[in-house]
């Protein structure tokens, strides 16, 4: 049996220009600015701890941005609730996930 598809970028990009309509957030892109960007992630944003409905989107030169947000959530978990999280990113239009997260602990020289 195989694993559910992944909605494609262009359907992504799609519902997300019709939920959001001519609405407008702090950094909305232009459909060209997020149809040649290298690296598109998917965002559920929330405000007061709560989740907004409409997901945002935001382009990276490479998956670099993605992996920092990675490790900060993982090392300030416990300090706070993110702000938001990540539904989905795509590199050169291609569906990306996480393969391995690995975490190497090294006890320290006193």
């Amino acid at each position: 049996m195989s694993a559910p598809s992944r909605p494609s970028l262009i359907d992504r990009v799609q519902e997300h220009e019709r939920q959001w309509g001519t609405e407008n957030y702090p950094g909305r892109l232009s459909l060209a600015e997020i149809l040649n960007a290298a690296v598109v992630a998917f965002w559920q944003t929330s405000k007061n701890g709560k989740p907004l409905e409409k997901p945002i989107i935001t382009v990276h030169h490479n998956l670099d941005d993605i992996e920092n947000w990675f490790m900060k959530s993982i090392s300030r978990a416990y300090l706070e609730t993110p702000d938001r999280r990540l539904l989905a990113v795509y590199r050169n239009g291609k569906a990306v996930r996480v393969k391995s997260v690995k975490v190497t602990f090294e006890v320290e020289d006193a």
